[in-house]
């Protein structure tokens, strides 16, 4: 499989409601550590994510870049169909950090999975985050991670 077999769009509201009914058991859980309600945590995925990763027209993964004061801050959330297609998941992920952060330049980026997410935090790894400490949560805990780039990064 290559990258141009699927399409990258953004976000539509249809891609919000078929990701909240289709979403890894692990995003969920992030979810219920972040405390929001599920009402509330729908909300924030539709002012969140901007772009969508369809393969065969199905929403697979929403990716979301957020400025804050000082940094982006990162969301992604997908489907189970991610496990099919680890190659392609990586460079479309590394592709859309690496245009956020030009965008916003000289931001830095950090994203917050649940500690317990080891899978999450295994493949932000190989997109270029380090984990740099635990952050307390209402409901556990996330790994704060910054971005620090990986060998081909070239700004």
């Amino acid at each position: 499989m290559t990258l141009e077999q699927f399409e990258i769009r953004e976000v539509r509201e249809s891609d919000i409601h078929y990701m909240w009914a289709n979403m890894r058991a692990s995003d969920r859980a992030e979810m219920s550590v972040s405390g929001l309600t599920p009402d509330n945590y729908l909300d924030r995925m539709s002012r969140t994510f901007q772009e969508v990763v369809l393969h065969e027209g199905v929403p697979m993964v929403l990716y979301g870049a957020n400025p804050s004061v000082a940094a982006l801050i990162f969301a992604l959330i997908g489907t189970d169909q991610l496990d099919r297609f680890p190659k392609t998941f990586t460079r479309s992920s590394r592709s859309y950090v690496r245009n956020r952060l030009r965008e916003h330049f000289p931001m830095t980026g950090l994203v917050f999975p649940d500690v317990e997410n080891t899978k999450t935090i295994r493949w932000l790894d190989r997109i270029g985050f380090e984990q740099v400490r635990p952050v307390k949560a209402p409901n556990g805990a996330f790994m704060l991670m910054e971005y620090k780039g990986v060998r081909s990064d070239v700004f």
